[in-house]
């Protein structure tokens, strides 16, 4: 079975390869801004959580309904 290519250049940049290491951590940085970028950005479907920006804004619906309760 084929390695895939993060496992690849990791185990070449273990062993010393410091070209494969840069590499290695550049898809690192990639997959982690990836990660970050999704959990930041609104859902994509209904099905999925809220990302940290939606999050807020309904907190902050929220808020604001409990602010105008406090009026009446």
């Amino acid at each position: 079975m084929a390695k895939h290519i993060l496992d690849e250049f990791e185990e070449k940049a273990r062993a010393g390869d410091g070209q494969f290491a840069i590499a290695y951590a550049l898809l690192r940085l990639a997959d982690s801004h990836e990660k970050l970028r999704g959990d930041l950005c609104f859902g994509q479907t209904a099905t999925s959580r809220p990302g940290v920006l939606e999050k807020i804004g309904i907190e902050m619906a929220e808020l604001a309904t409990a602010v105008r309760n406090l009026e009446a």
